[in-house]
């Protein structure tokens, strides 16, 4: 009848019975020799029970969970060292531990055992390594189960974490192996152990966390400590369950339950679970998409409370791969909040974890590739552990910050955050390193293809966009295009220039560029850093010297002494440069702000370079003359005025030869306006105009037209030679040009198509139909003429960082003033677009004033 009885030994009198806990085909039960009650186990249960002597039951062990065989209890007895000895129907005997807990083991961690194979840690007595590499972890209780956190940051920049299961854990679960994974970032680690078995319910795995410890303020009378989790499947998959709940404020305690009665009166919810008595007992679930919520009152504000639990998660929890979480939090204020992974430990747990030991994930670098620094493209590093928003790249003395993770400064990308695109274009050829907190990895410098062999003989510059060069020999703004001449040119071929940095180092900066079809020559633009020397073509013996010379071209600010004013202009060579302003010698600081090739406007330009020169005013100055030198020459800037002369009326036809070129007398520092008509002499459909001026070595010529149909104009030298031309539909861009020497220069206008005409000769070239009237503006400033005085503009929004400092929004209408300036012209802005690439952009006023003293 599965009764126990109790017997009169004497008379086998029934003295008491009641109904035993288990079914039974064998059984046995024993007397504990010290608590006097009985323990009794039956082949038809895993649990081993202790009962008083009037069946109420106080404890359990579950046998299969010490090793024994299921369905295999036959008997039970204790030795005399007080063992609870299980005899089974396999013939074996089983000793049970009355005492064993089958919570979850907390493991610890002491120590990480690592030095980084490549790079170079930011602190050598800390441990150290490379994405991908084995390190060794000192503790206890790891475990089949363990699982080792880092902390990682992805190729977004995100922080997230990465749980690693070791490689290999030693006999005492001391010490284990693990490879760092990928995207691992410098951080504490962390190791935790996930469930081991099943302790019951469904077949799942369950995990016990004992004495989870969190301390919360009490910030009203009555605090509402709620556990949750995070939207759990349903009980009969995945649950949990609270026991042994206890607040206490030092050595007082203020609330504490066990679940073995009903459930106290604080709980919002009082239903308990005794269905499984061992490993567990009685306790308060189960819950699954639920909370559970115990309120306190009487609580003093302010003061700190002690909140201990045991945490019982049933079944098959995924951890953080599924957003499985507990969370308690107190008045809604979060105390924990951790992930739980039962199901397979690679789904990513962080409860019960140790304390963490910090790691540093030093960067490697292994080389370049798509491209190179110094140049305008994008290019790659390769390598390791690159952190994007949390790296800074070294060119030489040149650091690159990469504070954002927008990819504007810089894009991480690759699964072991290994690839690094970038664009550095104001950089020398040189070492490369890349710094994240874990420490640094460095390259001499990106590896150059193999050099074709080929001849370099000379090279061609344009004229000179200003500046007066120091010697004879060729002579070039930076930014300029120059022409390398000589034989065996590719489109691999390379060119090197002598540049100095802004920090005044020198160096070399390697440039790409165009070839002709037979390879005689190479076109290359000047970069910005350059500096006036020798030209090396890659796989060429010989070299060609070169000058760079400076070129001013406004300022920002007033020429005040003890005033900081700034300077725009060119070919600024940080280690040579003295700059003067009416004589006296000023300090100054130097920032290259864009490259050659960022802009580039028809004409001879500095193709969108510019450098700033940060400028203290000395005492001493007057008229406000400023004079930079360097070893490629000099360069000055003054403030000036432009005369508009009374316009040209042309009478008759304009000459089509130099010979009979109609004369313009232009001074410096003048403009004029021509009206014409072409079309109207002897040559008809190759009619073309020629007006003839005189210019000096280094002037800015400045040529456009405004006509109803499509011209083109042309200049030439004394000889015939073309120097610069421009087809021009209505109000296109203007020629401007700057004579290398001193002399007689041509302009030309003729109808689109006849764009090859001999100046020498009167009615060649080609016949076109586009004709008529058209105005001729032509304007002729000194070298170092500045024409604006000043800029009227207040933002509309925001605040300006320095008050005395004109300041406009983006969209926002501004005022220039000065002296000749004229509709159609361009003021230059510095821009930067979405990806940080700074830029020179070419803007036409809305309008001029008729006198030229605004726009």
């Amino acid at each position: 009848q599965d009764l126990v009885l109790e017997l009169d030994p004497a008379n086998g009198t029934i003295l008491n019975s009641f109904a035993a806990p288990f079914n039974s085909t064998w059984a046995g039960m024993a007397l504990d020799p010290v608590s006097g009650n009985i323990w009794y186990g039956t082949n038809e249960s895993n649990t081993v029970v202790e009962m008083t002597t009037t069946g109420v039951q106080l404890r359990g062990t579950n046998y299969n969970l010490q090793g024994g065989e299921n369905g295999t209890i036959a008997g039970l007895t204790f030795d005399a060292t007080g063992r609870l000895l299980v005899a089974t129907t396999n013939g074996r005997i089983q000793i049970l531990d009355l005492a064993a807990d089958f919570a979850t083991p907390k493991p610890t961690l002491t120590a990480i055992n690592a030095a980084a194979m490549a790079g170079t840690a930011a602190n050598g007595s800390v441990a150290a390594a490379n994405i991908g590499q084995v390190i060794e972890l000192a503790g206890t209780n790891f475990g089949a189960t363990t699982e080792v956190i880092f902390r990682t940051r992805n190729e977004s920049g995100v922080p997230g974490s990465a749980f690693a299961i070791p490689l290999l854990v030693n006999p005492d679960g001391t010490r284990l192996q693990v490879v760092v994974p990928n995207q691992a970032t410098t951080a504490n680690v962390a190791v935790t152990n996930t469930a081991q078995r099943d302790l019951g319910f469904t077949s799942y795995t369950d995990a016990i966390f004992r004495q989870q410890t969190l301390s919360f303020t009490a910030d009203a009378a009555t605090t509402v400590l709620r556990f949750s989790d995070s939207g759990l499947e349903d009980v009969s998959n995945e649950s949990w369950g609270l026991d042994n709940v206890k607040v206490t404020q030092g050595a007082s305690t203020i609330f504490s339950d066990n679940f073995e009665a009903a459930a106290k009166p604080q709980w919002d919810d009082a239903r308990i679970d005794g269905s499984v008595t061992s490993p567990f007992t009685r306790f308060s679930g189960r819950f699954a998409n639920a909370s559970q919520a115990l309120t306190l009152g009487g609580l003093t504000i302010g003061q700190t409370y002690t909140l201990s639990f045991d945490l019982y998660a049933l079944d098959s929890w995924d951890g953080a791969s599924s957003n499985d979480l507990f969370q308690v939090s107190a008045n809604a204020v979060v105390l924990m909040r951790d992930s739980i992974g039962n199901y397979a430990n690679t789904q990513g747990q962080t409860i019960n974890a140790s304390q963490g030991i910090r790691l540093q994930v030093v960067p490697t670098l292994t080389g370049t590739s798509n491209g190179r620094p110094g140049s305008h493209s994008a290019f790659y590093l390769q390598g390791s552990g690159f952190m994007d928003g949390a790296s800074t790249i070294t060119f030489g003395a040149t650091n690159f910050v990469d504070a954002f993770t927008n990819g504007a400064d810089g894009d991480v990308f690759g699964g072991r955050n290994d690839t690094y695109s970038l664009t550095a274009p104001v950089v020398l050829d040189g070492k490369i390193r890349v710094t994240t907190e874990g420490g640094f990895a460095e390259i001499t410098g990106p590896v150059l293809p193999d050099a074709t062999p080929s001849l370099f003989t000379g090279l061609q510059a344009p004229g000179l966009v200003g500046g007066t060069p120091a010697g004879a020999g060729p002579a070039v703004n930076a930014g300029q295009t120059i022409v390398l001449l000589g034989q065996g040119f590719t489109y691999q071929t390379l060119v090197q220039f002598q540049a100095v940095d802004d920090s005044g180092q020198a160096g070399l900066i390697t440039r790409g560029g165009t070839v002709n079809a037979t390879g005689t020559e190479f076109t290359v633009q000047v970069p910005a850093l350059a500096r006036s020397g020798a030209v090396i073509v890659r796989g060429a013996a010989a070299t060609q010297n070169l000058l760079v010379v400076p070129n001013l071209r406004g300022t920002a600010g007033n020429l005040v002494a003890g005033q900081v004013v700034l300077i725009d202009g060119t070919g600024l060579v940080a280690s040579e440069l003295t700059i003067t302003i009416d004589g006296q010698a000023a300090a100054f600081t130097l920032r290259t702000v864009t490259d050659a090739g960022s802009f580039n406007i028809g004409g001879p330009t500095d193709g969108g370079v510019q450098q700033l020169l940060s400028v203290t005013v000395p005492a001493g100055t007057s008229a406000g003359l400023i004079t930079v030198t360097t070893a490629g020459g000099t360069a000055t800037l003054h403030q000036g005025t432009q005369t508009t002369l009374a316009p040209l009326a042309t009478v008759g036809d304009v000459g089509a030869t130099l010979a009979t070129a109609q004369i313009v007398t232009l001074g410096q520092a003048e403009n004029i306006l021509v009206n014409s008509t072409l079309g109207n002499g002897l040559n008809s459909d190759r009619d073309v105009d020629l007006y003839r001026v005189e210019l000096t070595a280094g002037d800015l010529l400045r040529v456009s037209l405004a006509t109803g149909t499509y011209m083109h104009l042309r200049v030439f030298d004394a000889a015939g030679a073309q120097k610069a031309a421009q087809t021009i539909y209505s109000s296109n861009q203007p020629i401007e040009f700057h004579p290398a020497v001193a002399g007689t220069y041509y302009v030309g206008v003729s109808g689109y198509a006849n764009i090859t005409y001999d100046p020498l000769v009167a009615g060649t070239g080609t016949s076109n139909f586009n004709s008529g009237a058209y105005s001729l503006a032509l304007r002729r400033t000194e070298p170092g003429l500045t024409r604006l005085t000043g800029i009227t503009g207040t933002a509309t929004l925001g605040t300006p960082a320095k008050s005395a400092v004109a300041s406009a929004n983006p969209g926002q209408t501004i005022t220039l003033t000065g002296t000749g300036l004229v509709s159609g012209e361009d003021v230059m802005f510095t821009i930067m677009d979405g990806s940080s690439v700074l830029s020179l952009l070419a803007v036409t006023p809305t309008s001029v004033a008729p006198d030229g003293a605004c726009c």
